[in-house]
């Protein structure tokens, strides 16, 4: 009993931790684009901190989706076909997005920062949005006889 217990604490921690290192990268091509949009193609204020971070949040989610899909929760893809999955990963992230630009923009408005350092604080919320959706909701285990 204590065995099975270790293991499965065990097996949440690694995922967590595979989760986690999806988040560093998904989080560095976030910022990496939105530095590029931001810094060079966009002049406005509402491109670059609205629709910026648009661009940069879906290159990140698709990254990331792909990256769960295929490391991270491996183990649970169960019936659902890959575009059923990345269909419920984008509304789950549609969701963390939410919480990412309401962070950001008060933020902004409190704090008068720079659109990389609100994002950033904006994707440690929706970092969490994103981990429990996707256990939960896109890679729930299957339950017994359904």
């Amino acid at each position: 009993m204590a065995i099975e217990k270790t293991s499965l604490y065990s097996t949440k921690f690694l995922r967590f931790l595979r989760f986690s290192l999806t988040g560093v990268s998904g989080t560095s091509i976030d910022t990496a684009v939105l530095f590029i949009l931001s810094r060079y193609v966009f002049q406005t204020t509402f491109l670059i901190y609205f629709i910026a971070p648009t661009i940069s949040f879906e290159f990140a989610m698709f990254n990331n989706f792909n990256l769960s899909y295929y490391w991270v929760w491996k183990d649970r893809k169960g019936t659902s076909s890959y575009f059923t999955r990345l269909w419920k990963y984008n509304l789950t992230c549609i969701v963390a997005f939410g919480v990412k630009m309401s962070i950001l923009i008060l933020t902004m408005q409190l704090f008068h920062l720079d659109v990389i350092l609100c994002n950033l604080v904006g994707l440690c919320f929706s970092f969490l949005v994103n981990y429990f959706g996707g256990d939960k909701f896109v890679f729930r285990k299957k339950l017994i006889g359904g």
